[in-house]
Parts: structure tokens; C-alpha cells; sequence
């Protein structure tokens, strides 16, 4: 595959993972799932987050959903400007896990399937964040790590950062 196809599917990807993560991460305390009693005492991602990502690939937004049980659900993203032609790929959702740090932020990791212009599988992003909520838990920041890996391979490595917002309830 030319290497230009796999510096654009990465910088799409990293883009597009790190607005997941961000988005996992961005979840506050004030979300529809009702929060163990455990983790009352400080923000939780558990919810639903619109993230922006901004990295190496460029700017991107996204949809990202927290489960109570540590799942995290990338929706995907849209990137903030179009790509040059031939140069972005499809991906899939994100699935990953999350766990609170002892700092009291989040930390995230998860993975986004890759696929080449012709949309056979290539490989597989992985997104890694540690994200810090704000002082009432509705929004987060941090930096994010991507990894690209096709056939088994690292291609492309790079970083960038993650602000989230919760989606709340409009009623």
C-alpha cells in the first residue's frame, strides 16, 4: 500500500480516535446512569460526550458514550476539514474500556478498525487518553496517543489533545 494511503488513514484515524476517547472521557457526574455510591464522591465519565480532537492529522469531532461498567463507545467522527482525494478511508466504531486514575480524571483506551481506499480491512487504530473533568464534571481535557498498526506493524505514531462536553438532557 502506498505510504501516502497509510499517513492519511492514520491521520484520519488519530483524529477520529482521539474524538472517541475524548469523548468517553469528557462524561461528567450528572449523567441518565445512575452512579455507584463508590464514585458519587468525584466526576465520572458515565454518559454520553461530543468531543474535539485536534492532532497531527488535524481537527475532528465526535461522539463517544461511557458505561457505568467501564465500557467506552466511539460513534465516529467528522473530520473539521476534508482530506486531499484518495486520502481517507472508513472506519468502524471504537470499543474500548475506562477506568478511573487516582488523580481523579479518566483514563481511556480503546480501538477503531481500519480500512484501505478499496474498504478490505488494513488495520487497527488504538487511542490511548488521560483526561482531567472540569470542577463541575460537564466538560474534560487532555492529551491522546494514537497507534496505528497495519499488519501487525506500527506505520504511524502521534499525539494531540481531546476536549469534551456532555450531551445533557434538553427537557
Amino acid at each position: 500500500m502506498p505510504e501516502t494511503t497509510n499517513k492519511a488513514m492514520d491521520r484520519c484515524r488519530l483524529l477520529r480516535g482521539a474524538a472517541a476517547f475524548v469523548a468517553l472521557t469528557a462524561l461528567g457526574t450528572t449523567g441518565l446512569v445512575d452512579v455507584a455510591e463508590s464514585e458519587a464522591a468525584g466526576p465520572s465519565p458515565v454518559g454520553a460526550w461530543m468531543l474535539n480532537t485536534e492532532g497531527e492529522g488535524g481537527k475532528s469531532v465526535d461522539m463517544v458514550a461511557f458505561t457505568k461498567d467501564g465500557l467506552v463507545i466511539n460513534a465516529g467522527g467528522i473530520s473539521l476539514k476534508a482530506p486531499p482525494p484518495g486520502q481517507n478511508s472508513p472506519i468502524t466504531i471504537g470499543l474500548g474500556t475506562w477506568a478511573k486514575a487516582a488523580d481523579g480524571g479518566v483514563n481511556v483506551t480503546f480501538v477503531v478498525l481500519a480500512a484501505g481506499t478499496n474498504g478490505a480491512f488494513q488495520g487497527t487504530n488504538t487511542i490511548s487518553s488521560h483526561a482531567l473533568f472540569s470542577a463541575d464534571g460537564n466538560s474534560f481535557h487532555g492529551p491522546f496517543k494514537v497507534t496505528v498498526e497495519v499488519g501487525g506493524k506500527v506505520v504511524f505514531t502521534g499525539t494531540g489533545t481531546v476536549t469534551g462536553k456532555r450531551i445533557k438532557l434538553a427537557m
